[in-house]
């Protein structure tokens, strides 16, 4: 039977979400708020250098951890690590001291151990980041080309070492393409995560977009802040700071320019999205809404018959939703073969 829970970590708060989904701007954000505390950014080595949840230790099976997993003393040593790195945003430690505090913590990797999370945190509170697939897509694939990302460089995985999280069936993608390994890592990831936070009472985890959080900021950070038995955050959020970890300035558009390999990976996606649309518009939220007709004309114009059939063309079923984003399915839009 697992340790009753120390009374010095009260309902930490744990951002989920896929890499590159805005969670650093998000937990940056967040960190400010004065009753706060975090390790200072993400938490590998906090639980990763305990020897039975290495990764690397476990012959990089995967990132996954279960409730199986957090034994007494595996939760007794993670709770005291987490409470020894707290610091405030302004630099203030807890040490030597017994006060309870309030964990912000975020690591895209959580996304595969939320059973065992909550083995270790039994009061936890969830924020679940969603973005635009297209766009978190095209930005983790521009994490693989940059080199800035790689968490496990003895794997070699579509010509680079490996960055990012490590799912079940990672092996299956050593020798693909950066949008398919892209693809396979953000769903994986949102898979999880859904799979997980359904089982949990409703008033254990809030969703938020991405795209609410750019263009809405007080108003998500009040609801989140309210979620979270928070004070009312007293700082102005008209306009978020760019992360840490931000490639190039923001922009709605600049997905673009992994269009194509993007585009091909959207059919995969179908029941992942309807996980997620369905959660957000029963919380009242907009729904992620891949249609866009501002696509370059490469994409968009019909192929002929001697193209669709030739080796280089994408294969996509014909009752797979178009690549183009339109919401119709292939063979009603752009697999209308042009004569």
């Amino acid at each position: 039977m697992a340790l009753k829970q120390t009374n010095k970590l009260i309902e930490p708060i744990i951002i989920l979400s896929a890499p590159r989904a805005g969670s650093t701007l998000l937990f940056e954000t967040l960190a400010k708020h004065p009753d706060l505390w975090t390790v200072g950014g993400e938490s590998h080595q906090i639980i990763e250098h305990i020897p039975a949840l290495s990764t690397v230790a476990r012959g990089y099976v995967s990132n996954r951890l279960d409730s199986d997993d957090a034994d007494d003393d595996t939760i007794q040593t993670l709770q005291t690590r987490f409470y020894q790195a707290a610091r405030k945003a302004n630099g203030q430690t807890n040490a030597g001291s017994e006060q309870q505090i309030r964990l912000l913590e975020k690591t895209p990797k959580n996304a595969l151990r939320i059973p065992f999370l909550l083995s270790v945190f039994p009061d936890a509170k969830f924020i679940y980041l969603v973005r635009d697939p297209r766009e978190n897509i095209s930005s983790i694939m521009d994490g693989w080309r940059s080199g800035r990302f790689v968490t496990y460089p003895d794997i070699t995985a579509t010509d680079s070492r490996w960055s990012f999280l490590l799912p079940d069936g990672w092996q299956d993608y050593k020798a693909a393409s950066k949008a398919e390994v892209a693809r396979f890592q953000w769903q994986a990831a949102n898979d999880a995560i859904l799979n997980n936070l359904l089982q949990l009472p409703t008033n254990q985890f809030e969703v938020v977009s991405y795209q609410d959080l750019v263009t809405q900021p007080m108003e998500v950070i009040a609801r989140l802040t309210e979620f979270s038995h928070l004070s009312p955050f007293s700082q102005s959020l008209q306009r978020l700071p760019l992360s840490r970890y931000t490639l190039s300035p923001p922009n709605k558009n600049k997905w673009k320019r992994n269009q194509i390999e993007v585009q091909q990976q959207l059919p995969h996606l179908q029941n992942t999205l309807t996980k997620i649309n369905s959660l957000l518009k029963c919380r009242g939220l907009s729904q992620l809404d891949l249609i866009d007709t501002n696509f370059d004309a490469v994409v968009v114009q019909r192929p002929s018959a001697a193209i669709q059939n030739s080796p280089e063309f994408p294969k996509v079923s014909r009752n797979a939703l178009c690549l183009c984003g339109s919401g119709k399915r292939y063979k009603q839009c752009h697999g209308i073969i042009v004569k």
